[in-house]
């Protein structure tokens, strides 16, 4: 395949390689600058997708091209099985196919990051830019931005069964938060979404949708990219695939990758930064040695749990709040008709053993049945129990040097051994709310009984698993001296020059949550620090 050589049209002073929630940050902000060209590189195409728009619609997104449909080695610790790792491949990103969760984590997640040599990305910073990002509705008291881009939103009511469920939260000893992005963090909570009045509004058109119209922006879509191209030690731009013929894109002052915690590693490794051993062994040829690269891979690891009763029918469809006029013109303008009959609405953070300083477990509370108990005039809940703080690390290599082939992604889950019981613990923390006063009504029926032992609960996690699709630090900041860290402080790519890293590969630990959130604060920084000062 020839490869074109570049013109001016394709000639940039920063090339963004990926648009979903770190490219679109990215190329939004460095464009704010008049003086400033970018142009912001996607593998898929534009979401034409209008199923996307909606909650309900997540799963059926994973259907389409715009997934790029990975999935896991087989992990030995859940008996070889292999879990899908969906991964937005359209503009958006994986929060073009996600359920949109708003969920920042707490300060010693954060502070906990610098503590491991990311300097300068502790709380407080987190806390000052999420600020700038955020437009909530929720109480003040805990830092919440009111006038940022993002707009965001509480999931429906859904109807009495999410006020059950919370009612049992209290009574099982969880409590409940005003805020779970706020001051305080354990509890019951409705979830904080980016759908707002239903539909899905993601950094796609918060970000990039206005940017768009800036003639300093380019967005070339449905274009791989195969490895970056380099002067020496410099980077000067990107080799892209597209319409069957090669292209190199120029970038006059940086490269950022923003290809998530899959593509970032991978599109380093092909273009020979990485462990010497691993290049050599794949005939690629060497550029800098970064063994850190596609190690330190964190995702959260889960199971479902559920009961279901044939008595009280509290499962209806939802319909808009009567007194709320926002939702009630929305709802007309979309043509009417129920909001959700099948939602996952809330969650609620709890400490896997009272040893736990800080919630480890997070509880994802729906008001549907359980699929295996599910029948007509059947009521009932389902609960996500996910493991928040694993121990457990793994690793992301390259199956071969063709860029087309998928990575080989391993999260070792249940590797540590301090990781099945946590989330034993944690999958008992969501029985015991079939026992309370407020559920005991529903819970006629369990998939696991609300007496199962841990023997039988360890059986049911290795056999139920769920990844909650929350990959971080394959390419990870830290301390100069840390060999295993690939990027500085300033998501810079050590032993090269003019190459950042700006995504969730660069965090060095995970967060309680999920990860869009915290994507948009790297992002966020990265641009200031790009704005500041360029290598």
């Amino acid at each position: 395949m020839a490869i074109m050589s570049d013109s001016s049209a394709f000639r940039a002073d920063y090339v963004i390689v990926g648009a979903g929630v770190a490219g679109c940050v990215l190329a939004a902000r460095l464009t704010e600058e008049p003086g400033r060209s970018v142009i912001l590189v996607e593998a898929g195409g534009e979401n034409h997708y209008e199923v996307s728009a909606y909650s309900t619609g997540a799963h059926a997104m994973f259907e389409t091209p715009a997934n790029w449909n990975f999935s896991t080695t087989p992990q030995a610790g859940l008996g070889g099985a292999r879990l899908p790792q969906p991964r937005g491949k359209v503009i958006g990103g994986s929060a073009a196919i996600n359920i949109g969760s708003w969920s920042r984590g707490i300060a010693q997640d954060y502070d906990a990051w610098e503590a491991a040599g990311a300097v300068g990305w502790n709380w407080r910073k987190a806390r000052e830019t999420y600020e700038l990002i955020e437009a909530s509705r929720r109480p003040d008291g805990g830092g919440r931005g009111r006038n940022g881009p993002m707009q965001l939103e509480d999931t429906p009511r859904v109807n009495a069964m999410t006020a059950r469920l919370r009612q049992a939260c209290l009574e099982a000893g969880y409590g409940a938060t005003a805020d779970h992005n706020g001051a305080e963090f354990g509890g019951f909570d409705l979830w904080e979404t980016i759908f707002v009045h239903g539909r899905r509004r993601n950094a796609a058109d918060a970000y990039l949708l206005p940017a768009r119209l800036r003639s300093n922006l380019q967005v070339v879509t449905d274009a791989l990219v195969t490895r970056i191209t380099f002067q020496g030690a410099r980077a000067t731009g990107v080799e892209i695939e597209r319409d069957g013929r090669r292209e190199v894109i120029t970038a006059q002052r940086e490269v950022v990758l923003a290809a998530g915690a899959f593509g970032t590693p991978q599109l380093l490794m092909l273009s020979g930064l990485g462990d010497p051993a691993r290049l050599q062994a794949l005939g690629i040829e060497r550029r800098a040695d970064l063994p850190g690269v596609g190690r330190n891979l964190i995702d959260h690891l889960a199971t479902k749990v559920g009961w279901a009763s044939a008595g009280p029918g509290d499962i209806a469809p939802v319909y808009p709040n009567p007194d709320d006029p926002a939702e009630l013109a929305a709802w007309r303008r979309d043509g009417g008709g129920p909001l959700s009959a099948n939602f996952n609405t809330s969650i609620a953070f709890v400490r896997s053993g009272d040893e736990v300083a800080t919630p480890d477990i997070e509880l994802l509370m729906g008001v549907n049945p359980p699929d295996a108990l599910a029948g007509e005039g059947v009521s009932g809940c389902s609960v996500f129990v996910a493991h928040v703080q694993p121990s457990s690390r793994g690793t992301l290599d390259l199956a071969s040097p063709d860029p087309h082939e998928a990575p080989l992604i391993d999260p070792a889950y249940l590797s540590d051994p301090q990781d099945l019981p946590r989330l034993v613990a944690g999958v008992k923390r969501a029985l015991a709310l079939s026992r309370t006063p407020a559920l005991k009504p529903y819970a006629e029926r369990h998939d696991l009984a609300p007496d199962a032992d841990d023997a039988r609960i360890a059986d049911w996690v290795r056999a139920n698993p769920v990844s909650m699709y929350h990959p971080v630090g394959t390419a990870r900041m830290g301390a100069a001296d840390e060999r295993g860290a690939v990027l500085d402080p300033k998501l810079r790519v050590r032993g090269v020059q003019g190459l950042r890293v700006a995504d969730a590969s660069a965090m060095p630990g995970t967060i309680r949550g999920h990860t869009m959130a915290p994507v948009t604060y790297v992002a966020e920084r990265a641009a200031a620090l790009i704005g500041g000062q360029s290598n």
